[in-house]
Protein backbone atom coordinates (compact mmCIF):
# COMPACT_ATOMS: atom_id res chain seq x y z
CA UNK A 1 0.00 0.00 0.00
CA UNK A 2 1.14 3.46 -1.06
CA UNK A 3 0.67 7.15 -0.28
CA UNK A 4 -0.28 8.80 -3.95
CA UNK A 5 2.54 11.32 -4.28
CA UNK A 6 2.42 14.51 -6.59
CA UNK A 7 5.81 14.24 -8.02
CA UNK A 8 6.15 11.33 -10.66
CA UNK A 9 7.04 8.13 -8.85
CA UNK A 10 9.31 5.32 -10.15
CA UNK A 11 6.84 3.18 -12.71
CA UNK A 12 7.59 0.16 -11.09
CA UNK A 13 5.90 0.61 -8.11
CA UNK A 14 2.41 0.90 -10.31
CA UNK A 15 2.43 -2.53 -11.37
CA UNK A 16 1.99 -5.83 -10.95
CA UNK A 17 5.59 -7.24 -11.92
CA UNK A 18 6.98 -10.53 -10.63
CA UNK A 19 10.79 -10.88 -8.68
CA UNK A 20 12.92 -13.97 -8.43
CA UNK A 21 14.02 -15.06 -4.91
CA UNK A 22 16.44 -17.97 -5.33
CA UNK A 23 13.89 -19.50 -7.91
CA UNK A 24 10.86 -18.08 -6.33
CA UNK A 25 8.30 -16.39 -8.00
CA UNK A 26 7.34 -13.12 -5.64
CA UNK A 27 3.69 -11.53 -6.92
CA UNK A 28 3.27 -8.31 -6.18
CA UNK A 29 -0.28 -6.55 -5.79
CA UNK A 30 -0.19 -2.30 -5.49
CA UNK A 31 -3.30 -0.30 -3.55
CA UNK A 32 -2.71 3.27 -2.81
CA UNK A 33 -4.07 3.95 0.21
CA UNK A 34 -3.28 7.76 0.00
CA UNK A 35 -2.60 7.94 3.90
CA UNK A 36 -6.41 7.19 5.07
CA UNK A 37 -6.92 4.83 7.95
CA UNK A 38 -10.06 3.55 7.43
CA UNK A 39 -9.04 2.87 3.33
CA UNK A 40 -5.65 1.39 4.62
CA UNK A 41 -7.32 -1.12 7.15
CA UNK A 42 -9.58 -1.89 4.05
CA UNK A 43 -6.87 -2.64 1.82
CA UNK A 44 -5.15 -4.61 4.15
CA UNK A 45 -8.20 -6.95 4.96
CA UNK A 46 -8.59 -7.16 0.75
CA UNK A 47 -5.02 -8.46 0.24
CA UNK A 48 -4.89 -11.14 3.50
CA UNK A 49 -8.33 -12.42 2.54
CA UNK A 50 -8.56 -12.13 -1.41
CA UNK A 51 -5.12 -12.25 -2.30
CA UNK A 52 -3.82 -14.45 0.44
CA UNK A 53 -0.93 -12.13 0.89
CA UNK A 54 2.34 -13.53 2.50
CA UNK A 55 3.70 -10.06 3.37
CA UNK A 56 2.38 -6.19 3.54
CA UNK A 57 4.71 -3.76 2.35
CA UNK A 58 3.33 -0.39 3.54
CA UNK A 59 1.63 1.65 4.71
CA UNK A 60 3.68 4.40 4.20
CA UNK A 61 2.17 6.95 7.10
CA UNK A 62 2.16 6.46 10.83
CA UNK A 63 -1.46 6.17 11.64
CA UNK A 64 -2.71 3.50 9.28
CA UNK A 65 0.81 1.99 9.89
CA UNK A 66 -0.51 1.67 13.53
CA UNK A 67 -3.88 0.24 12.56
CA UNK A 68 -2.48 -1.98 10.01
CA UNK A 69 0.02 -3.51 12.32
CA UNK A 70 -2.75 -4.26 15.13
CA UNK A 71 -4.22 -6.10 12.10
CA UNK A 72 -1.27 -7.95 10.79
CA UNK A 73 -0.17 -9.04 14.46
CA UNK A 74 -4.10 -10.43 14.43
CA UNK A 75 -3.04 -12.46 11.84
CA UNK A 76 0.64 -13.11 11.92
CA UNK A 77 1.49 -11.67 8.85
CA UNK A 78 4.72 -10.22 8.06
CA UNK A 79 4.42 -6.31 7.73
CA UNK A 80 7.59 -3.89 6.62
CA UNK A 81 6.23 -0.24 6.97
CA UNK A 82 8.21 2.57 4.64
CA UNK A 83 7.99 6.03 3.53
CA UNK A 84 6.21 8.14 5.86
CA UNK A 85 6.17 6.03 8.88
CA UNK A 86 8.35 7.12 11.44
CA UNK A 87 6.51 6.63 14.65
CA UNK A 88 8.42 4.90 17.58
CA UNK A 89 5.13 3.60 18.56
CA UNK A 90 5.90 0.64 16.09
CA UNK A 91 9.24 -0.47 17.84
CA UNK A 92 6.59 -2.00 20.44
CA UNK A 93 7.27 -5.32 19.81
CA UNK A 94 4.33 -6.50 22.11
CA UNK A 95 1.79 -4.65 20.38
CA UNK A 96 3.17 -5.37 17.02
CA UNK A 97 5.19 -8.53 16.98
CA UNK A 98 5.22 -8.75 13.32
CA UNK A 99 6.37 -5.29 12.53
CA UNK A 100 9.49 -4.35 10.78
CA UNK A 101 10.15 -0.68 10.25
CA UNK A 102 12.58 -0.10 6.69
CA UNK A 103 12.30 4.16 7.94
CA UNK A 104 14.55 5.63 10.64
CA UNK A 105 12.28 6.77 13.70
CA UNK A 106 12.11 9.84 15.82
CA UNK A 107 13.56 8.74 18.55
CA UNK A 108 16.43 7.61 16.83
CA UNK A 109 16.70 11.11 15.35
CA UNK A 110 16.43 12.42 19.00
CA UNK A 111 19.11 10.81 20.34
CA UNK A 112 21.20 11.90 17.62
CA UNK A 113 19.84 15.10 18.42
CA UNK A 114 21.18 14.55 22.22
CA UNK A 115 24.60 13.33 20.90
CA UNK A 116 24.91 16.58 18.75
CA UNK A 117 23.94 18.85 22.03
CA UNK A 118 26.48 16.74 24.28
CA UNK A 119 29.20 17.54 21.97
CA UNK A 120 28.90 20.92 22.39
CA UNK A 121 28.08 21.13 25.68
CA UNK A 122 24.35 21.86 25.63
CA UNK A 123 22.35 20.96 28.27
CA UNK A 124 18.80 22.69 27.58
CA UNK A 125 17.00 23.40 24.80
CA UNK A 126 13.85 25.35 23.35
CA UNK A 127 11.34 23.47 20.93
CA UNK A 128 9.51 25.21 18.82
CA UNK A 129 6.95 23.29 16.04
CA UNK A 130 4.66 23.78 13.72
CA UNK A 131 1.26 22.35 14.32
CA UNK A 132 -0.60 23.12 11.03
CA UNK A 133 2.19 21.38 8.50
CA UNK A 134 2.18 17.33 9.31
CA UNK A 135 0.36 15.96 12.08
CA UNK A 136 2.32 13.22 11.47
CA UNK A 137 5.63 14.40 11.55
CA UNK A 138 6.45 17.21 14.03
CA UNK A 139 4.04 16.36 16.68
CA UNK A 140 5.67 12.92 16.54
CA UNK A 141 8.86 14.10 17.14
CA UNK A 142 7.91 16.32 19.87
CA UNK A 143 6.63 13.22 21.73
CA UNK A 144 9.67 11.22 21.04
CA UNK A 145 12.16 13.93 22.20
CA UNK A 146 10.49 14.34 25.39
CA UNK A 147 10.88 10.79 26.10
CA UNK A 148 15.01 10.71 25.10
CA UNK A 149 15.24 13.58 27.76
CA UNK A 150 12.97 11.88 30.07
CA UNK A 151 16.01 8.71 29.49
CA UNK A 152 18.95 11.04 29.93
CA UNK A 153 18.64 13.34 32.87
CA UNK A 154 21.68 15.22 31.99
CA UNK A 155 19.24 17.14 29.40
CA UNK A 156 15.78 18.89 29.77
CA UNK A 157 13.58 21.32 27.23
CA UNK A 158 13.30 24.34 28.59
CA UNK A 159 10.39 25.50 26.65
CA UNK A 160 7.71 24.00 23.93
CA UNK A 161 6.31 26.04 21.87
CA UNK A 162 3.60 24.97 18.45
CA UNK A 163 3.19 27.85 15.95
CA UNK A 164 -0.68 27.51 15.07
CA UNK A 165 0.55 28.56 12.05
CA UNK A 166 3.44 29.47 9.77
CA UNK A 167 2.63 33.26 10.09
CA UNK A 168 5.25 35.76 10.72
CA UNK A 169 2.97 36.52 13.83
CA UNK A 170 2.53 33.44 15.23
CA UNK A 171 6.79 33.38 14.78
CA UNK A 172 7.46 36.67 16.27
CA UNK A 173 5.38 35.56 19.56
CA UNK A 174 7.45 32.07 19.52
CA UNK A 175 11.07 33.75 19.31
CA UNK A 176 9.51 36.31 22.01
CA UNK A 177 8.67 33.44 24.19
CA UNK A 178 11.98 32.00 23.85
CA UNK A 179 14.09 34.55 24.12
CA UNK A 180 14.26 34.66 27.86
CA UNK A 181 14.47 30.95 28.02
CA UNK A 182 16.95 29.56 25.55
CA UNK A 183 19.61 30.32 23.42
CA UNK A 184 19.48 26.80 21.96
CA UNK A 185 16.82 26.26 20.00
CA UNK A 186 15.35 23.19 18.17
CA UNK A 187 12.68 23.92 15.10
CA UNK A 188 10.42 21.48 13.42
CA UNK A 189 9.16 22.76 9.71
CA UNK A 190 9.02 20.25 7.05
CA UNK A 191 8.56 23.12 4.57
CA UNK A 192 11.47 25.17 3.40
CA UNK A 193 10.00 28.65 2.33
CA UNK A 194 8.72 28.19 6.24
CA UNK A 195 12.25 27.92 7.54
CA UNK A 196 13.28 30.84 5.98
CA UNK A 197 10.78 33.12 7.06
CA UNK A 198 11.10 31.59 10.44
CA UNK A 199 15.12 32.72 10.15
CA UNK A 200 14.00 36.12 8.88
CA UNK A 201 11.88 36.54 11.68
CA UNK A 202 14.72 35.47 14.50
CA UNK A 203 17.02 38.21 12.01
CA UNK A 204 14.20 40.82 12.42
CA UNK A 205 13.63 39.98 16.39
CA UNK A 206 17.34 40.38 16.98
CA UNK A 207 17.83 37.13 17.64
CA UNK A 208 20.71 36.37 15.05
CA UNK A 209 23.68 37.17 17.50
CA UNK A 210 26.39 35.18 18.61
CA UNK A 211 24.04 33.77 21.43
CA UNK A 212 21.96 31.56 19.17
CA UNK A 213 22.23 28.71 17.54
CA UNK A 214 19.10 27.10 15.62
CA UNK A 215 19.22 23.49 15.20
CA UNK A 216 16.67 22.31 11.94
CA UNK A 217 15.90 18.68 12.54
CA UNK A 218 13.70 16.04 11.02
CA UNK A 219 13.51 12.88 8.74
CA UNK A 220 13.69 12.66 5.17
CA UNK A 221 14.78 16.15 4.93
CA UNK A 222 16.54 17.57 2.23
CA UNK A 223 19.14 20.07 4.46
CA UNK A 224 19.88 23.49 2.97
CA UNK A 225 18.51 22.34 -0.35
CA UNK A 226 15.39 23.42 -2.01
CA UNK A 227 14.99 21.97 -5.28
CA UNK A 228 16.69 21.27 -8.46
CA UNK A 229 15.79 23.43 -11.96
CA UNK A 230 18.21 21.57 -14.64
CA UNK A 231 21.88 21.96 -13.65
CA UNK A 232 21.03 24.40 -10.46
CA UNK A 233 20.10 23.76 -7.02
CA UNK A 234 18.02 26.00 -5.33
CA UNK A 235 18.96 26.78 -1.60
CA UNK A 236 16.76 27.35 1.24
CA UNK A 237 17.49 30.97 1.41
CA UNK A 238 16.70 31.80 -1.83
CA UNK A 239 12.93 33.15 -2.01
CA UNK A 240 10.85 30.83 -4.89
CA UNK A 241 8.39 33.97 -4.86
CA UNK A 242 7.33 35.84 -7.81
CA UNK A 243 8.32 38.74 -7.75
CA UNK A 244 10.98 37.98 -4.75
CA UNK A 245 11.57 39.79 -1.63
CA UNK A 246 15.16 40.93 -2.29
CA UNK A 247 16.14 39.82 1.28
CA UNK A 248 18.27 36.48 0.09
CA UNK A 249 21.49 37.66 1.44
CA UNK A 250 19.88 38.37 4.57
CA UNK A 251 18.58 34.44 4.54
CA UNK A 252 22.12 33.39 4.16
CA UNK A 253 23.67 35.17 7.08
CA UNK A 254 20.78 34.09 9.08
CA UNK A 255 20.92 30.57 8.14
CA UNK A 256 25.15 30.30 8.61
CA UNK A 257 23.87 30.56 12.36
CA UNK A 258 21.93 26.85 11.74
CA UNK A 259 22.45 23.36 11.86
CA UNK A 260 20.63 20.85 9.86
CA UNK A 261 20.02 17.14 11.29
CA UNK A 262 18.18 14.54 9.01
CA UNK A 263 18.78 11.01 8.12
CA UNK A 264 19.29 12.30 4.27
CA UNK A 265 22.68 12.89 3.43
CA UNK A 266 22.02 15.07 -0.45
CA UNK A 267 25.27 15.92 -1.72
CA UNK A 268 24.37 16.22 -4.70
CA UNK A 269 27.03 14.41 -6.41
CA UNK A 270 26.50 12.76 -9.63
CA UNK A 271 28.79 9.49 -8.26
CA UNK A 272 26.79 9.27 -5.37
CA UNK A 273 25.31 6.21 -4.42
CA UNK A 274 21.44 8.12 -4.75
CA UNK A 275 22.55 9.15 -8.46
CA UNK A 276 23.71 5.75 -8.88
CA UNK A 277 20.56 4.04 -7.53
CA UNK A 278 18.78 6.54 -9.87
CA UNK A 279 20.21 5.73 -13.19
CA UNK A 280 19.10 1.92 -12.33
CA UNK A 281 15.59 2.93 -11.67
CA UNK A 282 15.41 4.21 -15.26
CA UNK A 283 17.70 1.63 -16.56
CA UNK A 284 14.79 -0.78 -14.94
CA UNK A 285 11.96 1.06 -16.01
CA UNK A 286 13.34 0.85 -19.67
CA UNK A 287 14.22 -2.81 -19.18
CA UNK A 288 10.25 -3.29 -18.74
CA UNK A 289 9.48 -1.89 -22.03
CA UNK A 290 7.53 0.91 -20.55
CA UNK A 291 7.07 3.64 -22.05
CA UNK A 292 9.40 6.51 -20.42
CA UNK A 293 11.25 9.07 -22.99
CA UNK A 294 12.23 11.09 -19.79
CA UNK A 295 13.39 7.95 -18.12
CA UNK A 296 16.44 7.45 -20.42
CA UNK A 297 17.42 11.01 -21.18
CA UNK A 298 17.23 11.60 -17.63
CA UNK A 299 14.70 15.17 -18.69
CA UNK A 300 12.17 16.23 -16.44
CA UNK A 301 12.17 12.75 -14.47
CA UNK A 302 12.77 12.32 -10.87
CA UNK A 303 12.99 9.20 -8.90
CA UNK A 304 10.35 8.84 -6.15
CA UNK A 305 12.05 10.53 -2.87
CA UNK A 306 11.12 7.05 -0.67
CA UNK A 307 11.92 4.36 -3.57
CA UNK A 308 15.44 3.54 -1.97
CA UNK A 309 13.12 2.50 1.47
CA UNK A 310 10.63 -0.08 -0.81
CA UNK A 311 14.14 -1.83 -2.48
CA UNK A 312 15.52 -2.28 0.85
CA UNK A 313 12.01 -3.37 2.27
CA UNK A 314 12.52 -6.34 -0.45
CA UNK A 315 16.18 -6.64 0.16
CA UNK A 316 15.73 -7.22 3.57
CA UNK A 317 12.59 -9.70 2.71
CA UNK A 318 14.75 -11.43 0.55
CA UNK A 319 17.29 -11.79 3.19
CA UNK A 320 14.89 -13.09 6.04
CA UNK A 321 13.25 -15.57 3.50
CA UNK A 322 16.83 -17.11 2.30
CA UNK A 323 17.25 -17.71 5.93
CA UNK A 324 13.51 -19.58 6.25
CA UNK A 325 12.73 -21.40 3.33
CA UNK A 326 15.61 -24.24 3.31
CA UNK A 327 14.20 -24.53 6.91
CA UNK A 328 10.66 -25.56 5.47
CA UNK A 329 9.26 -23.04 7.52
CA UNK A 330 5.88 -21.28 7.02
CA UNK A 331 6.59 -17.77 4.97
CA UNK A 332 3.91 -16.28 6.58
CA UNK A 333 4.70 -16.61 10.24
CA UNK A 334 4.95 -13.04 10.80
CA UNK A 335 6.65 -13.71 14.43
CA UNK A 336 8.83 -16.50 13.22
CA UNK A 337 10.24 -13.92 10.49
CA UNK A 338 10.02 -11.05 12.78
CA UNK A 339 12.25 -12.77 15.28
CA UNK A 340 15.06 -13.55 12.77
CA UNK A 341 15.38 -9.93 11.19
CA UNK A 342 17.87 -8.03 13.43
CA UNK A 343 21.07 -8.03 11.29
CA UNK A 344 22.81 -6.24 8.32
CA UNK A 345 21.41 -6.62 4.92
CA UNK A 346 22.65 -4.75 1.47
CA UNK A 347 20.52 -1.61 0.69
CA UNK A 348 20.59 0.76 -2.69
CA UNK A 349 22.77 3.59 -0.69
CA UNK A 350 24.36 1.06 2.38
CA UNK A 351 24.01 -1.26 4.72
CA UNK A 352 20.35 -1.46 5.94
CA UNK A 353 21.09 -2.26 10.08
CA UNK A 354 17.73 -3.78 11.68
CA UNK A 355 17.52 -3.75 15.58
CA UNK A 356 16.05 -6.21 17.84
CA UNK A 357 12.79 -4.69 17.99
CA UNK A 358 12.55 -4.28 13.92
CA UNK A 359 13.30 -0.60 13.99
CA UNK A 360 16.33 0.81 11.19
CA UNK A 361 19.60 1.76 12.54
CA UNK A 362 19.85 4.80 10.88
CA UNK A 363 22.83 7.45 10.00
CA UNK A 364 22.16 10.62 10.55
CA UNK A 365 24.31 14.06 8.77
CA UNK A 366 24.70 17.13 10.68
CA UNK A 367 25.14 19.96 8.19
CA UNK A 368 25.89 23.83 8.30
CA UNK A 369 26.62 26.70 5.88
CA UNK A 370 28.95 28.75 5.47
CA UNK A 371 29.38 32.47 3.74
CA UNK A 372 30.31 31.22 0.82
CA UNK A 373 26.87 30.02 0.41
CA UNK A 374 27.73 26.45 -0.11
CA UNK A 375 26.31 23.54 2.72
CA UNK A 376 29.14 21.57 4.37
CA UNK A 377 29.40 18.40 5.89
CA UNK A 378 29.93 18.88 9.81
CA UNK A 379 28.94 15.60 11.39
CA UNK A 380 27.63 12.14 11.07
CA UNK A 381 26.05 10.45 13.88
CA UNK A 382 25.98 6.26 13.98
CA UNK A 383 24.18 3.96 16.15
CA UNK A 384 24.19 0.33 16.19
CA UNK A 385 21.91 -2.24 16.46
CA UNK A 386 21.63 -2.04 20.26
CA UNK A 387 21.19 2.22 19.64
CA UNK A 388 24.25 3.23 21.04
CA UNK A 389 25.45 6.49 19.61
CA UNK A 390 28.50 7.58 17.81
CA UNK A 391 29.32 10.98 16.70
CA UNK A 392 32.21 11.68 14.60
CA UNK A 393 33.56 15.20 13.63
CA UNK A 394 34.31 15.62 9.79
CA UNK A 395 36.75 18.40 10.39
CA UNK A 396 39.77 19.36 12.57
CA UNK A 397 38.77 19.87 15.74
CA UNK A 398 41.19 22.26 15.93
CA UNK A 399 39.53 24.19 13.52
CA UNK A 400 35.70 23.95 15.13
CA UNK A 401 35.38 27.45 15.84
CA UNK A 402 36.25 28.64 12.35
CA UNK A 403 34.90 25.90 10.44
CA UNK A 404 31.24 24.73 11.95
CA UNK A 405 30.34 28.34 13.44
CA UNK A 406 32.37 30.30 10.69
CA UNK A 407 34.37 32.00 13.55
CA UNK A 408 32.01 32.71 15.95
CA UNK A 409 32.02 31.75 19.51
CA UNK A 410 30.37 28.38 20.52
CA UNK A 411 26.99 29.84 21.79
CA UNK A 412 26.57 28.16 25.23
CA UNK A 413 23.03 27.40 27.12
CA UNK A 414 22.81 30.31 29.64
CA UNK A 415 24.55 32.89 28.01
CA UNK A 416 27.16 34.68 30.35
CA UNK A 417 24.80 37.18 31.33
CA UNK A 418 21.55 35.11 31.52
CA UNK A 419 18.88 35.19 29.26
CA UNK A 420 17.85 38.88 29.63
CA UNK A 421 21.54 40.04 30.17
CA UNK A 422 21.38 40.97 34.08
CA UNK A 423 23.14 38.38 35.64
CA UNK A 424 26.94 39.65 34.53
CA UNK A 425 28.88 41.70 37.92
CA UNK A 426 27.78 45.73 37.28
CA UNK A 427 31.15 47.78 37.94
CA UNK A 428 31.79 49.91 40.91
CA UNK A 429 30.68 52.93 38.96
CA UNK A 430 27.56 51.45 37.66
CA UNK A 431 26.38 50.25 41.09
CA UNK A 432 27.24 53.76 42.75
CA UNK A 433 26.65 55.67 40.09
CA UNK A 434 24.28 58.18 42.07
CA UNK A 435 26.63 58.56 45.47
CA UNK A 436 30.21 58.81 42.61
CA UNK A 437 28.55 61.31 41.10
CA UNK A 438 27.51 62.87 44.55
CA UNK A 439 30.82 62.39 45.79
CA UNK A 440 32.17 64.10 42.85
CA UNK A 441 30.12 67.45 42.98
CA UNK A 442 31.24 67.86 46.41
CA UNK A 443 34.80 67.46 45.92
CA UNK A 444 34.79 69.94 43.27
CA UNK A 445 32.88 72.65 45.27
CA UNK A 446 35.22 71.74 48.36
CA UNK A 447 38.33 72.61 46.08
CA UNK A 448 36.50 75.84 44.12
CA UNK A 449 35.72 77.19 48.02
CA UNK A 450 38.96 76.75 49.09
CA UNK A 451 40.43 78.18 45.88
CA UNK A 452 38.15 81.26 46.81
CA UNK A 453 39.08 81.58 50.10
CA UNK A 454 42.97 81.68 48.92
CA UNK A 455 42.52 84.25 46.54
CA UNK A 456 40.34 86.44 49.42
CA UNK A 457 43.72 85.99 51.35
CA UNK A 458 46.08 87.21 49.33
CA UNK A 459 44.06 90.32 48.22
Amino acid sequence: MFRELPKRSSTTLQLTTYLRLKGSTLSVTVRFDNCIERQAAGYAFELIRDFKADIIVGPTCNIPSISVGAITAYYNLPLYTWGFTTANELADTIRFPTCVVLTPNYLTLSLALLAVMDHFSWDAFAFIYSASEDAQKCPIFLADVQKAVFQNVNFSISNVIEMRNNSVSEMTDALQQISTQARIVVVCLNSPDNKRMFMLTAKDQNMLNDEYIYIFADLLDSGYKNANTGNRTIYVWQDMALPPDGRDQEALEAFTRTFMLSDVDNDGDSKSGLANFTQQVAKKTAELGIPCARCVNGQEWEMAQYATQLYDAMMVYAGVLNRTIPLNQNIRDGAYLFNRTKGIYPGALGDVIEAWDGSRIPYFIVTGVGRSAEPKRLISVQLDADVNVTLIPLYDPQNEIQFVFNGRPIPMTVPACGFTGSDCPVSFFNAYRGYVIAAICIAALLILSVAVVIIFALK
